[in-house]
């Protein structure tokens, strides 16, 4: 979470599979978990600063309840949490509700964050939406306050930090594969977003 500073703030729970697959088995088939566990990269939600600082309490409670409570009584309450979570954040309920747009705009950008079509760039967004390029930067500057350029190259960029953490793979490849032609643009709007070099932030992440 980013607070109102700036500066990002990581939370991190630990599930076993067992735990996750119940739970989404429990949730049945009315909760869209392809989007959450199969997605290119991890999903995220903007959130007001309020709910930022209500999550930042309930994490902090449950790091007070870890230290003094029972396995029993944690693994309760941790796993009601993670309950929550996919229901206020990850369902399609909020997504209808935190973006007032239409139904083919939420579809397309939900759709966006997969690798085959980020790729793509904005020709995949008019071919998923059958739209015009002009009807989707209109709607993408009401509905989310950005470009559709900006859009896309914000999913590529967290696809790269991601790639940077977790493989081995060379820089210029990650840079390639995410989409990017320009090399020195890529560059350029890494370190705009993260504030230090994909080489930089490599060693202090992976």
């Amino acid at each position: 979470m980013k607070n109102p500073n700036g500066e990002c703030e990581f939370y991190n729970m630990a599930f076993s599979q067992d735990v996750v697959d119940r739970l989404l088995n429990w949730f049945g088939s009315g909760f869209d978990y392809e989007s959450v566990i199969n997605a290119a990269m991890p999903p995220i939600v903007y959130i007001g600063d309020m709910e930022r600082k209500q999550l930042a309490e309930q994490f902090d409670a449950l790091y007070k309840i870890s230290k003094e409570r029972s396995a029993d009584e944690v693994a309760y309450h941790s796993r009601f949490f993670l309950s929550q979570i996919l229901h206020n954040y990850f369902s399609d309920n909020y997504l209808s509700e935190a973006l007032p747009a239409p139904r083919w705009f939420i579809d397309m950008c939900k759709k966006m964050t997969k690798k085959e079509n980020f790729v793509q760039g904005i020709d995949m967004m008019c071919e998923i939406s059958g739209k015009s390029r002009e009807h989707i930067a209109r709607c993408m500057k009401k509905y989310n306050n950005t470009t559709s350029t900006a859009f896309i190259n914000n999913i590529r960029l967290e696809y790269v930090a991601n790639m940077l953490i977790k493989t081995d793979m060379k820089v210029l490849n990650i840079c390639y594969e995410s989409g990017f032609n320009n090399v020195s643009w890529f560059n350029e709007e890494f370190s705009k977003k993260y504030g230090e070099s994909p080489k930089n932030f490599r060693k202090r992440y992976k």
